[in-house]
């Protein structure tokens, strides 16, 4: 298995979005990957104007739709560096459906919302659970045994925990977020190919969430392909 720590040297990272997180990811993981290669997509020229390096790619254009289109070109153990405040895994997965399957937003039902920690729910039905309590330092290195902030151990390791979380409804599925650099998370494109991949060989209702060790997003949904569709119609 890949060691999802330490890219390999010539790989890719795509960043979404660059406001404060976005600068963040550019800042520490050009410093920490200086043969790496960058792309920053950004909606605002005024934002992407900020970014000196010429070396990094940028591009103008909402940060799903530019995903969408980055994605086929690159390798599987490139790295997606979520730097916007949406789902964006789920956000990517309802455009890729959009041809050949219907995607319906779900409300996450209250007997699993009850048993994720510090959970809020919040807009287009995404539901956000942390296991603290408290605003993380921005450079978090997320240690393995104990939180940066309290020196305790973690009460769960929350990307495990929400793998193990059962419903009769619903099939889930994790996307981990690993820690790239301080304060920065990414996962590779073989995670999202290997979502769609599933939802579209299994339709159905879903359970999707994107977590560190930490902190997590999560949507439900049901996933009917549009074949089906007419035929209920009909």
């Amino acid at each position: 298995m890949p060691n999802t720590q330490y890219p390999i040297p010539n790989t890719q990272f795509l960043i979404i979005g660059y406001g404060k997180f976005g600068r963040l990811a550019l800042d520490r993981l050009q410093q920490k990957f200086p043969s790496a290669t960058f792309t920053v997509v950004d909606k605002q020229a005024e934002t992407l104007s900020q970014i000196r390096d010429t070396s990094v790619r940028l591009l103008e254009m909402d940060g799903l739709a530019g995903l969408t289109i980055e994605l086929p070109a690159m390798s599987p153990d490139d790295w997606i560096i979520p730097a916007i405040p949406i789902h964006v895994a789920y956000g990517w997965l309802g455009k890729s459906l959009r041809n050949a399957c219907h995607l319906k937003a779900l409300d996450i039902p209250d007997e699993i919302f009850e048993k994720l920690p510090n959970s809020c729910r919040g807009a287009k039905k995404a539901v956000y659970t942390s296991i603290a309590d408290f605003i993380c330092p921005d450079d978090c290195p997320e240690p393995e045994a104990l939180c940066t902030y309290t020196g305790q151990p973690r009460p769960v390791v929350l990307n495990e925990a929400l793998a193990k979380l059962k419903h009769p409804e619903f099939r889930s599925i994790v996307i981990p977020s690993s820690q790239l650099a301080p304060g920065v998370g990414g996962y590779r494109v073989s995670e999202l190919e290997t979502v769609l991949t599933e939802v579209t060989e299994n339709p159905g209702p879903f359970l999707l969430a994107t977590a560190c060790k930490c902190h997590g997003v999560i949507h439900a949904f049901n996933v009917t392909p549009m074949n089906r569709r007419k035929d209920l119609t009909s």
